[in-house]
């Protein structure tokens, strides 16, 4: 039985787990040593890169408005400048795994890019309002908390998954050349 089978999902708010940092403008350069991430859907959101970051890594990157990239969400595991169509997310509980996270922002991306585009931006107001489901479990006072060992454990079988269909695909090219 896989973890998923395992878990229960309830609707958690984005900003209950999250606090939320605008974007801003920077020139961007074609190399440099902090990723600048915009309004993309594609390569982690980086379409530059400039000198200083405004966010530590660990955060995850939303993207709020643009053609085809609105409620994007990527985890950024370096320091990063995200642009003024950008929300720099920082987790309010410190410390999570990297698995969790990576599942948070593919929770929200599959949430909410079907929701936002550039005549419905995401804003702060938005988000404060915006539910995702995640996995939760029932606390001693019988309300529903954030399950953050199961989305480390979800996240860990969803990566270890990855890696074998790619160790297949990988031996399956090999095979014809």
């Amino acid at each position: 039985m896989s973890v998923y089978e395992k878990l229960t999902f309830g609707p958690v708010l984005i900003t209950d787990l999250f606090l939320v940092h605008n974007g801003m403008g920077a020139t961007k350069k074609d190399s440099g040593a902090v990723p600048y991430v915009a309004a993309s859907f594609q390569n982690n959101g980086i379409v530059g890169y400039v000198d200083k970051a405004k966010c530590p890594g660990g955060w995850l990157s939303l993207v709020k408005d643009g053609d085809g990239g609105a409620g994007t969400c990527f985890y950024q595991p370096r320091p990063f400048w995200p642009s003024n169509h950008v929300l720099g997310l920082e987790p309010k509980l410190q410390g999570l795994s990297t698995s969790a996270l990576v599942c948070l922002a593919s929770a929200i991306t599959h949430q909410c890019f079907p929701k936002y585009h550039r005549g419905n931006a995401i804003n702060v107001g938005r988000l404060s309002r915006q539910m995702i489901m995640i996995p939760v479990v029932t606390a001693a006072d019988g309300s529903q908390i954030v399950d953050w060992e199961g989305l480390t454990h979800l996240g860990t079988e969803l990566f270890a998954g990855v890696v074998e269909e790619a160790h297949r695909a990988l031996a399956s090219v090999t095979k014809r050349i």
